[in-house]
């Protein structure tokens, strides 16, 4: 009887030690998606450097947003900053889309623009002032605790109030 009972003892202490079938399966899956985020990171890097990409900004914005940040990032419910007009203090009005494009309107003259996400309160904007200009970028804050929005020309200076329609 003894034996019996010491055998059993050692059997089921050997086989709560090892993983279950299932449980090697769900590891062995786990590693597989690490192992296909990782490679689809590294697809994605390469693409930020391809001159076509390069040249069409607006699925360069999707392959940064892609990459850095989804679209959910803000709590668009609360922002609903899409298709919101947001005017400058100076009278400039941007609109931006969910699919990271806008445009960007000053004196009747407008220009398309992307952005991309920061972190999960800043944008990054990219266009121009007029069809011919070089690239400029702004940069829009939310501030939760006010619900204002905010917006600068470099990250360390985003102070200039945006009005909201």
């Amino acid at each position: 009887m003894k034996t019996l009972l010491i055998t059993l003892l050692l059997t089921v202490t050997t086989f709560a030690g090892l993983p279950t079938k299932l449980e090697e399966l769900q590891q062995r899956r786990d590693k597989a998606i690490e192992n296909i985020n990782l490679i689809y990171k590294q697809e994605l890097q390469k693409l930020l450097v391809d001159p076509a990409v390069k040249a069409d900004p607006v699925e360069l914005a999707k392959i940064q947003s892609e990459l850095f940040g989804k679209s959910d990032i803000i709590d668009t419910d609360k922002w609903k900053f899409h298709g919101q007009e947001l005017t400058t203090e100076q009278g400039t009005v941007f609109i931006f889309k969910k699919d990271f494009t806008g445009k960007k309107t000053t004196n009747g003259v407008e220009s398309p623009v992307t952005w991309r996400y920061i972190d999960s309160l800043t944008i990054e904007v990219s266009g121009r002032d007029t069809p011919q200009s070089p690239i400029k970028v702004w940069f829009f804050k939310f501030f939760a605790e006010s619900k204002t929005i905010k917006y600068g020309l470099a990250l360390n200076q985003i102070e200039w109030l945006i009005q909201t329609k």
